[in-house]
């Protein structure tokens, strides 16, 4: 009865959000039964009605704050209800949710995608999730995929990572003001850009469009190696220089940095003379190959054991555990991941041993409490 309630609360409210032609109908829903129900049920109905046909459809309600505030409560609560449910059947009209303007309601629905468990065939479905404007909806898409199994969920998890934080909506820049072509009918995309980095990542529908409106945009064709390097010549100079300085924002001067980098790729168990042994040192290049190849496993593990990436300090990785997404048991799946990682860490060495590589040792810190996360100020 409960979950029938439920069902009927999100296909109305996604009905009414996106459009009735848009919100598909489970072949199991005729099936689930049941009419009316207690008095608690009618009541949280008769506040997603009332918002909805008062605020939504009309604007003759005077108190839309406190009944979109109470609406989205109760239609969180159902969409819980749908996920803990793990009927595949839900999902379509819970993956529609996502074309609505409620923030918090793409996170539960994402959420409870998560609790169905998706899976490799539900790809083309969920890539779109997650190039969710708002910050905090593309880090609960980002769990949802971790919870799901196949290969093609993780390459898209991989993919699509997203550091940033906040309910509020990434703004879509002006290309044409920063001067950058863009293609017809490309897809910005939040989760790959930072305009405060001058960074910026479209993706194109058709690459055959793409190509030849770049190929209009040029002069001429393509130049020779040697003129471009001729042509180019100091700025490919500064490139070379800023790649031979490993930057680990340590606030240290280049020299102390690439010293310091030094020393972290040598295993501190390896005998004084192979430390020192200037065949052993590594370029600016080898260390950033190493530190990728690194971070590519360990982030791995943190996605396996529920952890959100917050961000890359220099060769630090700082993961969350039960924020922005509350989970069961953080402090456990923290200190399950640090072992997992350690356990990693030895297979990583070995294969570096195996290719004449240095072994590298690394510390994990883990902290727990109760903390404020959000967006602030």
């Amino acid at each position: 009865m409960k979950m029938h309630l439920a069902f009927i609360s999100v296909l109305a409210t996604a009905t009414f959000l996106v459009g009735p032609g848009d919100v598909p109908l489970p072949a199991q829903a005729t099936s689930l039964g049941g009419d009316g129900g207690d008095a608690g049920e009618s009541s949280k109905d008769e506040i997603v009605t009332k918002y909805v046909d008062g605020c939504r459809k009309s604007a003759k309600e005077g108190n839309c704050d406190k009944l979109r505030k109470e609406a989205v409560e109760v239609l969180k609560e159902d969409l819980r209800t749908l996920g803990s449910s793990a009927n595949r059947a839900y999902m379509p009209a819970i993956v529609t949710i996502f074309k609505g303007d409620e923030p918090e309601l793409r996170i539960a629905a994402a959420d409870a995608v998560g609790m169905i468990g998706p899976q490799d065939q539900d790809v083309d479905v969920l890539a779109p999730l997650t190039n969710d404007p708002v910050p905090d909806v593309r880090n609960a898409v980002m769990q949802m995929l971790q919870r799901g199994k196949g290969p093609a969920l993780t390459l898209l998890g991989q993919r699509t990572v997203s550091t940033r934080r906040g309910l509020t909506p990434d703004t879509l820049p002006d290309a044409r003001k920063l001067m950058v072509p863009v293609a017809p009918d490309s897809t910005y995309l939040f989760y790959a850009s930072d305009v405060a980095f001058g960074r910026l990542s479209y993706t194109a529908k058709s690459m055959n469009d793409a190509t030849a409106f770049f190929k209009a945009k040029a002069k001429k064709g393509p130049m020779k190696l040697e003129d471009f390097q001729d042509k180019y010549r100091d700025q490919l100079n500064d490139e070379q220089l800023q790649a031979d300085i490993v930057y680990l924002d340590l606030g240290m001067s280049s020299m102390q940095v690439d010293t310091w980098a030094r020393g972290f790729s040598y295993s501190y168990d390896a005998p004084l003379d192979m430390r020192m042994d200037p065949e052993q040192e590594l370029t600016a290049q080898e260390i950033v190959n190493t530190l990728n190849e690194y971070f590519e496993v360990m982030v791995d593990i943190l996605f396996k054991y529920s952890g959100t990436l917050d961000k890359f300090v220099g060769d630090e990785i700082i993961g969350l555990f039960g924020a922005p997404i509350a989970i069961d048991d953080a402090p456990f799946k923290a200190v399950a991941c640090g072992l997992a990682m350690l356990q990693a860490l030895e297979e990583f060495n070995r294969t570096r041993a195996a290719e004449n590589q240095s072994a590298i040792r690394i510390g994990i810190g883990i902290n727990t409490g109760n903390v404020i996360t959000g967006a602030i100020g």
